[in-house]
């Protein structure tokens, strides 16, 4: 039996993901008509793990973002309440409603 191979980065991650190396070695591997056990056997990573990396399309993961939520006020309306709110101190305690009713917003 040979060697295991040994890699640069860590062997695995948090979230049981593998850094990007240990796919790059295990589809070249593939590539090179290793088996999967032959695989397992050099890279010293559970079986189960080469077939799924072998299993996915690419090595890219997709990141699904976030919906932007859309904003309560525009920049204008904000910068608007403020400068009113900063003409003086009687307008400090006012909320958000009563200086938007004041200036009609």
């Amino acid at each position: 039996m040979k060697d295991p191979i040994i890699f640069s980065s860590p062997p695995q991650k948090e979230q049981g993901e593998w850094p990007t190396p240990i796919r790059i070695t295990i589809r070249t591997l593939h590539q090179q008509g290793k088996s999967q056990r032959d695989i397992v056997s050099e890279t010293t990573i559970p079986r189960w793990t080469v077939r799924r990396i072998l299993r996915q399309e690419s090595s890219h993961r997709l990141r699904q973002r976030k919906a932007p939520k859309p904003h309560l006020m525009s920049v204008r309306e904000i910068r608007r309440c403020i400068r009113h709110i900063s003409k003086d101190w009687s307008t400090r305690r006012l909320t958000f409603e009563q200086v938007k009713s004041q200036l009609g917003i």
